[in-house]
């Protein structure tokens, strides 16, 4: 057994070794857009034509045998935004995690199935359909390593829920049978986009001030959202029939989770957003000694 655990985390560090400097360049795809824009990103973007100086974003997905839900519109996102996208792989090893941690600038928590009801206490209702198990195993792990670090993370849908549970905090598991609202907060799966209803932000709120305003209308996919909330975990803006739809942890640099789906928005939207976070990531000549120019705001 001992044997079986330490081939598995050699394989889990040589798929490091191999995957992070190989998806620095490549991880988009051209499906979302071409080779060439890739390898030569605008001028007005972090570090001009360098794709070594531009901060390293990784985005966490589902990526196992039975499923692989595309990250591909959050890394676009980060793209535009001004940052190297680096799809993380669903593989629960230790030294791996540390690894990421350690290289990545900043960290994209995507979407996705619900958390386990088991993880806050409470039997599942009817309608939950957990996350892949893989996905369960690596990453609360990687949410709280992560904010250890204090670098810039924005979590978005279940990458909210995720952490406010992770944080100790609950979900309500159905809004339409245990909130009762007529606003719609996800369409039926027939339907081709997304809902669409208004935000309230709190004024006070780091999302104010990316966005300098007091509401906005947003892509909105869940049946599930924050029932309790987690330690250290701030309510920054909500929609008209009180479900909570982004959180804040004020102590850190920047730490913000939106229960909305800003990837599927307009670009104006995404790049307001990603921008932000890519903005708020540390330089990687502090962390290279390599020169670059610094994020755009």
């Amino acid at each position: 057994m001992r044997t079986k655990t330490r081939g598995r985390t050699r394989a889990a560090m040589s798929l490091a070794a191999v995957l992070l400097p190989a998806l620095l360049l490549t991880t988009i795809g051209t499906s979302c857009m071409s080779e060439a824009d890739i390898m030569s990103p605008p001028s007005d973007r972090p570090g001009g034509d360098s794709v070594a100086a531009r901060p390293l974003i990784g985005i966490t997905a589902t990526v196992t045998k039975k499923s692989a839900a595309s990250p591909l519109a959050y890394a676009r996102a980060v793209h535009e935004a001004g940052g190297v996208p680096v799809i993380l792989p669903t593989i629960d090893d230790d030294r791996l995690r540390a690894e990421l941690v350690r290289r990545l600038d900043g960290l994209v928590l995507i979407g996705g199935r619900d958390v386990p009801p088991s993880a806050y206490g409470e039997e599942p209702h009817e309608t939950v359909e957990a996350m892949p198990d893989e996905r369960w195993a690596f990453e609360p792990k990687l949410i709280e390593a992560w904010l250890e670090t204090g670098k810039p993370i924005l979590g978005v849908c279940l990458g909210l829920q995720m952490t406010n549970v992770v944080r100790g905090g609950s979900l309500i598991q159905d809004i339409p049978t245990q909130v009762g609202t007529s606003i719609v907060h996800r369409n039926p799966p027939e339907a081709k986009e997304s809902a669409v209803h208004r935000v309230a932000i709190a004024a006070d709120s780091r999302l104010h001030e990316i966005f300098k305003t007091d509401s906005i209308m947003v892509a909105s996919s869940h049946h599930q959202a924050v029932k309790r909330l987690g330690r250290g975990l701030r309510e920054t803006a909500h929609a008209d029939d009180g479900v909570i739809e982004a959180l804040e942890l004020p102590e850190h640099r920047w730490a913000v989770f939106v229960q909305w789906h800003p990837e599927q928005m307009e670009r104006a939207h995404r790049e307001t957003l990603f921008g932000s976070l890519v903005g708020s990531c540390e330089p990687r000549q502090a962390r290279t000694g390599k020169p670059s120019m610094p994020p755009k705001g």
